[in-house]
């Protein structure tokens, strides 16, 4: 079972929705793809957050306006950049136009941009993201 943890902010959740079913989908080994709007209802977030990042064997970030203006998503990416040089395990941002996120722990990380803001064609470009990140998840393991 291979553990993706999506990292995104919440006015984006369509975006790891996607992305998330993409993942699942396509993948040819199972997979559990995590991102926050499967926190249980009641439970300590921030500690739920923390623990499935330490159980991720990937990170993927939705990397939009909205994620880099998070003080939560600041933690993430400390986190995932520390982790993935820890655990040797690929972090793989998916940015949306326009975004600057040059001074932050990912900038120097390869990832991929999405190009459509059309519904249809954002479907698109998710599956095929899916298809290479899945793809890049195996090269690691």
């Amino acid at each position: 079972m291979i553990n993706i943890f999506i990292s995104y902010n919440s006015r984006d959740s369509h975006l790891a929705a996607l992305l998330e079913n993409s993942l699942k989908r396509l993948s040819r080994l199972p997979v559990n793809v995590w991102y926050s709007e499967n926190l249980p209802i009641g439970g300590n977030w921030v500690h739920e957050i923390e623990r499935r990042l330490y159980k991720a064997d990937a990170f993927v970030m939705l990397v939009t306006e909205n994620y880099l203006a998070s003080k939560n998503a600041v933690f993430e990416m400390g986190q995932i950049d520390q982790l993935r040089k820890q655990k040797q395990c690929p972090a793989i941002p998916i940015f949306q136009s326009p975004v600057e996120s040059e001074r932050t722990p990912i900038s120097n990380l390869l990832g991929f941009k999405l190009s459509s803001a059309s519904s249809v064609n954002i479907e698109k470009e998710i599956d095929e993201y899916a298809n290479k990140i899945l793809k890049s998840i195996r090269s690691y393991a």
